[in-house]
């Protein structure tokens, strides 16, 4: 989990920006890491979800189901083409979050398992998955439409082809019969699978990226899963509903330290294979942050139980004294940047914009911070402001594409 604010952002790029997905106008290929005998990475090809399989003497075994059910009946096929077998027996969601679990319902025969909170996280993205299927049908229409204009047969049109077929795709599986498909077992801190030739020991992160993630260790295959809990190139996301977990945290990552000479493959949920360096970062990161908040209390929830009883403008000087005073209180601007960002969608634009004055005032190194003032300002209609805050953004941080894209709009529009 990341901020609000990019999961809009990420929504915004998956269903618009579009990659090719396959080889050829209209057919979905799937890509193959043959990583042993027993174990094969699957995924959609262009696309940068990891979906595995192990085959097992117990049958065949599936670590996440991709982002809907047609892309999940692809993936099945293939699978059972490399290992040259048809039977399931389970299938293992890493947490709740729908790019790994709207795929359940292609797999009925087999036994699907989750940690215990996946089936109230899952429960709670049936409305989102009905917006989601909104948002594809008109980026579609306008896919379909620049389409048009391209000149047939170049590599231009080729590629949007691509997209409009990986998009249809992803529409049909949400809207043809999709069923939010469950776990049939769950567990509370651990399960251990016993599959013959194999073990697959299932462990209870602790709340992280959602509040259901688990990481999966095949002793036999050297092999880990990690689902999203580690981004390439980025720290564990630390808020303060978060901070409690950071032993548990550090207590797994060393768990997996001490199995580094035996460990050959560590995949995560998307992207490319992680490094035994990268958990060692992530553990040394883990550590510190248990260090920095030892014995301290959340500004945030303060600031949060202040504004709902008393109002923006007390909630805002309880937040000020609170960051005066780092020695009892820590302050993470993420957070509060996600409630007032939260607020803004909600259509309270004035108090929203009152929280990101003062967050760039107690920021001011922050480019999120000028970035969410920016967007604020936009749509309070002072194009001047919201201009010199994303200006003020991109100095902080010359890779925001976020204030590069407003940046570009605005001096359109003049």
């Amino acid at each position: 989990m990341r901020t609000l604010k990019n999961s809009v952002l990420f929504l915004l790029v998956l269903f618009f920006a579009g990659t090719g997905l396959c080889q050829t106008e209209g057919t979905l290929s799937v890509e193959v890491n043959r990583l042993s005998d027993r174990v094969a990475v699957f995924k959609i090809e262009g696309g940068n979800a990891n979906v595995v399989a192990l085959n097992s003497q117990a049958g065949l075994v599936v670590i996440d189901t991709e982002i809907a059910p047609t892309f999940a009946a692809l993936l099945r096929q293939k699978m059972a083409e490399v290992f040259g077998r048809k039977d399931f027996a389970y299938v293992i969601n890493t947490h709740a979050h729908g790019d790994h679990t709207y795929g359940n319902q292609v797999f009925l025969d087999a036994v699907i398992i989750g940690q215990e909170n996946v089936p109230e996280e899952m429960a709670r993205s049936v409305e989102r998955r009905k917006g989601m299927a909104a948002s594809l049908k008109a980026g579609l229409g306008r896919l379909k439409g620049s389409l048009e204009k391209m000149e047939k047969g170049s590599d231009q049109a080729k590629a949007q082809a691509r997209r409009v077929a990986y998009y249809e795709a992803l529409l049909q599986g949400y809207e043809n019969n999709f069923v939010m498909t469950y776990p049939s077992l769950t567990f509370s801190d651990g399960l251990t699978l016993h599959l013959g030739d194999i073990d697959l020991n299932l462990m209870f992160f602790g709340m992280s990226h959602s509040t259901s993630d688990i990481l999966i260790h095949c002793p036999q295959e050297g092999l880990w899963m990690t689902g999203d809990l580690f981004p390439p190139g980025q720290d564990l996301y630390i808020d303060s509903e978060r901070i409690p977990g950071l032993p548990r945290w550090a207590a797994h990552l060393e768990k997996m330290v001490q199995t580094e000479k035996d460990t050959k493959f560590i995949v995560p949920g998307h992207d490319a294979l992680l490094t035994s360096e990268q958990l060692r970062k992530s553990l040394a990161y883990a550590r510190a942050k248990e260090e920095e908040f030892a014995g301290k209390e959340s500004a945030f929830f303060a600031f949060r139980n202040a504004f709902e009883k008393e109002g923006p403008e007390i909630s805002l000087r309880v937040l000020k004294d609170l960051k005066a005073k780092p020695d009892k209180y820590y302050t993470l601007h993420p957070e509060i940047d996600q409630f007032a960002y939260r607020l803004m969608l909600q259509g309270k634009l004035d108090e929203a914009l009152s929280i990101f004055l003062v967050l760039a005032e107690l920021f001011p190194d922050s480019y999120l911070a000028f970035d969410s003032l920016g967007e604020a300002y936009l749509r309070k209609g002072d194009r001047e402001k919201a201009s010199q805050s994303f200006k003020k953004s991109l100095e902080l941080n010359p890779k925001n594409q976020n204030a590069v894209q407003q940046l570009k709009s605005l001096e359109e529009k003049k």
